[in-house]
C-alpha cells in the first residue's frame, strides 16, 4: 500500500484500505489511514464518517481527534 501511496495513486490505495478494513474491521491504523486518503481525495464528508467510526473503535483515539480538529469538525 505505501508504494501506490507513495506514487500518488490514492484511489488504489483507498481501495487496499477497503479490503483490509473487509478483513480486519477493528484495524484502528487502517481507519485512520482510510481517513486521511478520503480528507486526500476531496471527500471531507466520507472522512468525517470514517473519524465518527475510528472513534467508535476508540473513544481516545489521538488519531481521530487531531483528524477532526484537521478537517474542522
Amino acid at each position: 500500500m505505501d508504494v501506490e501511496s507513495w506514487s500518488g495513486n490514492n484511489d488504489r490505495v483507498l481501495g487496499l484500505v477497503n479490503q483490509a478494513l473487509q478483513r480486519f474491521p477493528l484495524n484502528q491504523e487502517c481507519h485512520v489511514r482510510k481517513v486521511k486518503l478520503l480528507a486526500a481525495l476531496g471527500r471531507r464528508d466520507e472522512a468525517l464518517l470514517g473519524i465518527n467510526q475510528l472513534l467508535k473503535l476508540n473513544p481516545l483515539s489521538a488519531d481521530a481527534l487531531a483528524l477532526r480538529k484537521q478537517l474542522g469538525k
